[in-house]
């Protein structure tokens, strides 16, 4: 299926509601209108990637090489978390490409530098990592963590939601529009799309873990609510 721009799904959701126009042509700087259906389905892409923080398609790798900084001429222990961080997998980093243990403090009590090759890592309460011990060698450190969900900008932006549940972003925007026009009819027609695609894409884009019970193992969506 091929995925939809952020400009055709606005123009798709037109179409849906029966909105008046041919348009919009461009995201950017509408009004009236074409910039509610602009905005709407903006906020339905954005509420939907943010019903749960470990949806596969928000999962990530953050990679750095303890290299010398040229600032201090030294090689830092401690390193800022990217930009986009919403939550580490705290069970998935590894230096050198071996697993190392992690733990999570909630306060700095004082931290005693020693150099030698990392084998653990703190995830301080910045969400920055400090590396023990502080790495006296250059180390290739990669962990794994869950982004902040997408905001749209530019109109060929394509939605991180596979392209096979993206219609689930024209309901949304549908419930949103059928709420502000109070039309009964769309507001129905919005809601039984997402009850019907939704949990597909749960099933599709949690991940599971797996549990023992009296018939064997069988998974079980880890859920955030």
């Amino acid at each position: 299926m091929t995925q939809r721009t952020y400009l055709e799904l606005c123009q798709q959701l037109r179409v849906e509601c029966a909105a008046s126009g041919s348009g919009p042509q461009s995201t950017i700087n509408q009004q009236g209108e074409y910039e509610r259906l602009v905005g709407w389905v903006r906020a339905a892409n954005e509420e939907i990637q943010s019903e749960y923080f470990n949806w596969k398609f928000l999962w990530r790798k953050h990679r750095f090489i303890t290299s010398i900084d040229p600032a201090t001429n030294q090689r830092p222990f401690i390193y800022a978390p990217p930009d986009d961080l919403q939550v580490w997998r705290t069970k998935e980093v590894s230096i050198n490409g071996y697993k190392v243990g992690v733990e999570e403090i909630e306060a700095i009590e004082g931290i005693d530098v020693v150099r030698g090759q990392p084998y653990h890592v703190i995830v301080l309460p910045d969400d920055s990592l400090q590396l023990v011990d502080a790495p006296d060698g250059d180390y290739e450190v990669v962990a794994e963590y869950y982004c902040k969900p997408q905001v749209f900008e530019n109109d060929d932006d394509m939605s991180w939601i596979p392209s096979q549940f993206e219609r689930l972003i024209i309901y949304y925007a549908m419930l949103y529009y059928a709420n502000y026009e109070n039309a009964p009819e769309l507001k129905n027609q919005a809601l039984e799309g997402i009850n019907r695609l939704y949990p597909k894409l749960e099933t599709h884009q949690l991940p599971k873990r797996r549990n023992r019970g009296f018939f064997g193992e069988y998974e079980e969506v880890i859920r955030t609510y």
